[in-house]
């Protein structure tokens, strides 16, 4: 993108974070110091009161060359992005601003939000948000103080609401009130949201760095760099940092977003050695068998609290009659019992083949003692190749082998004193034996019959997430 193509649109930063990281500290120190630029501010709550918009207010942090904007009772990465598009579109449209900032809510998820800037805004008058409007910077506040604690939790986002509908967060930087908690049914698992906050930002602020446990805080920097391997990191009190590192950067790039994850990062062989110092290391699972369906799912039941997305249920299925001191209880035996067993394995993430359905992948997505499992997309080798993407063609190819095409483990495994030997001969044992091979794919849904549940393609069969695999993969070989 040509700089005077990018002046011309309103350049804006996104602020995320998880409740009570700072985000709102960090809103007060930009617009505290931020001189000779109009700036524009887009606070999201998740409440009827915007307790983020009141503390600007009443700060007078606004002036008279800037405008408050308060998207409240919703959040802009779901129920309110289609506000968000047209308040972006006509913040732009009004030539007032040289910049916006946008504070979204501790629960919602950056991806979401940057999306909004491709989408149709022709409501809005304008053919795309783009043309009006760049994201110019994502950037995730990190509550290093709390962080380790969160990331091992097994609670949902709805878990951490308040049963007072305008009970504060504590931000914890100034002891003010910094968001409220989400009021509305939201099963994520707190782990899940701190995964997709910092995977995709491209600018990292680990705040209250001095009230950190110090052995925490080494962990965490080398966690952040396995996560997210090419973006900045910035460590801070109070959330104090320059401004030129999180405003006017022209850093972000949604494609490169997409593909910053560490997990995307190690299989296709980009490995990022520095962070070996930190005690991070990560490998990559590999195998030309599929599970076997029971062998697989009693591991899974072992080591992790297991969340299995079944077919048009949203939800999922993550044992659901245990109560929160029950689920607390197996959250410590299993950490106890896996990083024994294992080492600490922080997240690991991928796609596997399971004998019960060889006609689609599972993706396996896992962070702190929380699994993930769903259901991927149909396999090439199921595909008429004319449907391929003619752009990712060859990389496709390369990874055929044998009668059964490109059907494979692949799992990447991020952590801390990892026993990979021991992983490694644990997913082996999954794997069907030589004899359950001979029987053959068409007798294995049978012969192995289990309650995993059976996704289906749902026409989209070639997700984004596996396009920016493969348009990488050829590298590899």
């Amino acid at each position: 993108m040509a700089q005077s193509a990018s002046q011309k649109r309103l350049p804006c930063t996104l602020l995320s974070g998880f409740l009570g990281a700072g985000k709102t500290t960090l809103l007060k120190h930009i617009l505290e110091n931020v001189e000779g630029l109009r700036c524009a501010v887009l606070v999201n709550d998740m409440a009827e009161i915007n307790i983020d918009a009141s503390l600007i207010k009443s700060g007078g942090l606004v002036d008279a060359s800037g405008e408050l904007v308060e998207m409240q009772n919703g959040c802009i990465c779901c129920t309110l992005r289609e506000d968000l598009l047209l308040e972006i579109a006509r913040l732009a449209g009004t030539g007032q601003f040289d910049y916006l900032v946008i504070e979204s809510t501790g629960v919602s998820e950056p991806m979401q939000v940057a999306e909004t800037f491709t989408f149709d805004s022709s409501a809005a008058g304008v053919a795309s948000l783009s043309d009006v409007a760049t994201l110019d910077t994502c950037v995730t506040v990190v509550d290093t103080t709390n962080f380790m604690a969160n990331w091992h939790s097994v609670e949902t986002v709805v878990d951490r609401r308040s049963p007072a509908v305008v009970a504060e967060v504590p931000d914890g930087d100034d002891g003010g009130p910094a968001e409220v908690a989400p009021t509305d049914e939201d099963e994520r698992n707190i782990v899940d949201l701190l995964v997709d906050q910092i995977e995709f930002a491209n600018v990292i602020l680990l705040n209250k760095v001095s009230t950190a446990i110090r052995a925490d805080l080494q962990f965490l920097r080398g966690l952040v760099k396995r996560l997210n391997p090419g973006a900045v990191v910035l460590e801070s009190d109070y959330c104090n940092v320059p401004l030129h590192q999180i405003i006017n950067t022209r850093l972000f790039d949604f494609d490169k977003a997409v593909d910053a994850p560490g997990w995307l990062q190690e299989l296709r062989g980009s490995h990022i050695p520095e962070t070996a110092e930190y005690g991070i290391t990560s490998f990559v699972y590999r195998s030309r068998r599929p599970f076997h369906p029971k062998r697989l799912y009693d591991f899974l039941d072992e080591y992790f609290i297991m969340v299995l997305h079944m077919p048009d249920d949203d939800d999922g299925d993550d044992d659901e009659g245990d109560g929160d001191e029950d689920l607390v209880a197996k959250r410590a035996d299993l950490l106890d019992k896996a990083r024994a067993q294992f080492g600490t394995v922080l997240r690991s993430k991928g796609f596997m083949w399971v004998a019960h359905d060889s006609s689609m992948s599972l993706t396996w997505s896992h962070a702190g003692v929380m699994l993930n499992v769903d259901g991927g997309h149909k396999w090439f080798a199921e595909q008429d190749a004319s449907s391929w993407p003619p752009e990712t063609r060859k990389a496709i190819e390369m990874d055929f082998e044998g009668e059964f095409g490109d059907r494979r483990q692949e799992l990447v495994f991020i952590g801390s004193e990892m026993n990979q030997g021991a992983l490694t001969t644990s997913l082996n044992s999954c794997l069907l034996t030589n004899d359950e091979m001979v029987l053959g794919s068409d007798k294995w849904p049978t012969a192995f019959a289990h309650d995993w549940p059976r996704w289906h393609a749902d026409g989209n069969e070639f997700d984004e997430e596996d396009k920016h695999r493969h348009e990488h993969h050829e590298h590899e070989h």
